[in-house]
């Protein structure tokens, strides 16, 4: 008989399929459904958003006095 137990802990096997992509795509989807919602219906009550992006991420274009009070993440509420 042998002992096949070690101390090493699990390791997480590599998925076939993409999730975490997946995931990520999903919780966007969430985000842009929820928003043309707002835009539709409104919020209720005092309910608002919490905004918050990178303004120094590719592809942003946000106007200079912003990106000088913000150089690296914008929050709007």
């Amino acid at each position: 008989m042998e002992d096949d137990t070690t101390d090493a802990p699990p390791q997480t096997p590599d998925s076939l399929l993409p999730y975490d992509l997946w995931t990520e795509e999903a919780l966007r989807q969430v985000v842009i459904m929820a928003l043309a919602y707002a835009a539709e219906h409104g919020l209720p009550g005092e309910h608002h958003f919490y905004v918050s992006f990178r303004t120094d991420a590719r592809g942003v274009s946000i106007p200079p006095a912003h990106r000088n009070t913000a150089p690296q993440r914008w929050r709007c509420s």
